[in-house]
């Protein structure tokens, strides 16, 4: 939307000269704008009898030619030159046609003059429009100047006053400055002094300026949202709407929230309207995927009103750009909580713990508590090492039994007889590839020292520490990934 309303200027050709006694008149019905409402303003005219309007007026003086302008602007005091344009104050002005005799010919030339706009009530919109006319001799290249203006003038203005330009509109601007030009250069073909220049207010409803051969319509609603109205919003959103906003990838949030604040700004406050136009420009190195679409929608702020009108965004929108229920439940779903640290913390009261007792040769009566706070009741032992290092030697092979169940203090009662005395050295195994936890499922590997039995020499044993939630429930021994921890652990003396 413009905030200018990009005075979508119109000529029409008429002929009143100084001392004639015709003015346009305006019939005008319906309330004021409300400053905190938004409007859909259309406009149309029609012309009748051009060709016999001059003639009809040359008892008043000697006129070759006359042009009669109109806009729908914000300004309410105008001068003739108001109507000029400017880059400053930019205009799409349209020429339906215009009215001159040269030696007796008379020449016009007619076009539609069709066309609509969104105006916020704040931004005062007025139906503004002058008469304007020529007493010399129009110049050999004027049905040609009036073709071009014609001609020119038709793209959709881009530029703003007080906004900047955006990257992709700067190679509009040399045209712009052709439009401005063409369009100045013809009307300043009509140098006669007297002129019409008036602007009145618009109201809801519809406002008819008209002169003896012309009508100007001007009809404005009051819109809640464009998009679920029968405004042909969509369809004619590039004339519509001119927001042109950067999102910043470094910065998505900042820069989402300035995005949907200046939408607000230009009148768009329903979030049927401001999920479509943000979604229209959410584009770029800043929206990778769905989930910077959520996250700059907001699940619940523009989000909901994409589910609700999901159906009315295609094929303006493509379909597998637009995000569905199942992106929303993915994107808020909370991601399973990390226990790591968690469990670190108890694997390392786990050490301290295994470690006075295998001082003592057995575990702490005191300490059986606490071990059965970090522990399910039952924990599991899996001896997977080459030398079995929990089966006394000597014991008959079918005696031997690589896996065993108990309590938890029968179980670190189990590892002590077997001559282990120090545990410690201790690491996560997901976050580091060389300890394969996705292998066995292990989330801690810990390092023991056992005596050897029979000798006066020790060894490490791995043990991989296997977590229900918060609780140790099994645990495997192992002959591999030793070295791997050590690696992990300069400081490691096991």
């Amino acid at each position: 939307m413009r905030k200018l309303l990009l005075g979508s200027i119109l000529a029409l050709s008429g002929v009143v000269a100084a001392e004639a006694a015709e003015r346009p008149t305006i019939a005008q019905s319906g309330r004021p704008l409300d400053d905190n409402a938004t409007y859909y303003i259309t406009y149309k005219c029609s012309t009748t009898d051009l060709g016999r309007y001059l003639w009809s007026q040359r008892g008043f003086g000697s006129y070759s030619a006359a042009t009669h302008v109109f806009a729908i602007t914000p300004e309410g005091n105008l001068s003739g030159s108001s109507f000029n344009a400017t880059t400053a104050n930019p205009i799409d002005p349209k020429i339906v046609f215009a009215v001159e005799t040269n030696r007796g010919v008379m020449a016009d030339s007619v076009s539609g003059c069709d066309g609509s706009l969104i105006a916020k009530g704040s931004d005062h919109p007025n139906l503004a429009y002058f008469l304007k006319f020529r007493r010399q001799t129009v110049p050999s290249a004027f049905a040609t100047a009036f073709a071009l203006a014609k001609d020119v003038i038709a793209p959709i203005y881009k530029v703003v006053r007080g906004h900047p330009i955006a990257e992709k509109d700067k190679e509009n601007i040399e045209a712009i400055n052709d439009v401005v030009k063409s369009y100045n250069e013809y009307l300043a073909l009509f140098t006669a002094e007297e002129s019409t220049v008036k602007s009145i207010p618009l109201k809801v409803g519809r406002t008819t300026l008209r002169t003896s051969v012309s009508k100007v319509t001007v009809d404005v609603q009051k819109i809640d949202s464009f998009l679920t109205s029968s405004v042909p919003f969509r369809s004619n959103y590039a004339k519509l709407v001119n927001f042109n906003h950067q999102f910043s990838a470094t910065n998505l949030q900042s820069s989402c929230f300035t995005a949907k604040k200046a939408l607000a700004d230009q009148g768009f406050r329903s979030p049927d309207d401001a999920a479509f136009i943000l979604y229209k420009e959410m584009d770029g190195e800043a929206f990778k995927g769905k989930k910077e679409l959520i996250d700059c929608l907001g699940v619940n702020g523009l989000a909901p009103a994409v589910l609700k009108n999901r159906r009315l965004f295609p094929p303006y929108i493509p379909e597998d750009w637009l995000i569905t229920e199942e992106d929303i439940k993915k994107h808020t779903e909370k991601p399973p909580e990390d226990l790591t640290p968690k469990i670190l913390s108890q694997v390392n009261q786990l050490a301290y713990l295994l470690g006075r007792s295998g001082a003592q040769g057995q575990i702490i009566p005191a300490d059986q508590g606490r071990l059965a706070q970090m522990t399910t009741s039952e924990i599991q032992i899996n001896d997977n090492t080459a030398e079995l290092v929990l089966t006394t030697p000597g014991t008959p092979i079918e005696n031997i039994n690589p896996t065993t169940s108990g309590t938890p203090a029968g179980q670190v009662q189990a590892l002590l007889a077997a001559g282990f005395k120090k545990f410690g050295c201790f690491s996560a195994t997901k976050p580091y590839p060389a300890l394969r936890g996705e292998l066995d499922g292990a989330d801690v590997m810990m390092l023991a020292q056992q005596k050897v039995p029979g000798t006066a020499e020790t060894r490490a044993v791995g043990l991989r520490l296997f977590f229900d939630g918060e609780k140790l429930k099994s645990i495997d021994l192992t002959n591999a990934w030793i070295e791997d921890l050590r690696g992990l652990s300069p400081r490691c003396t096991l």
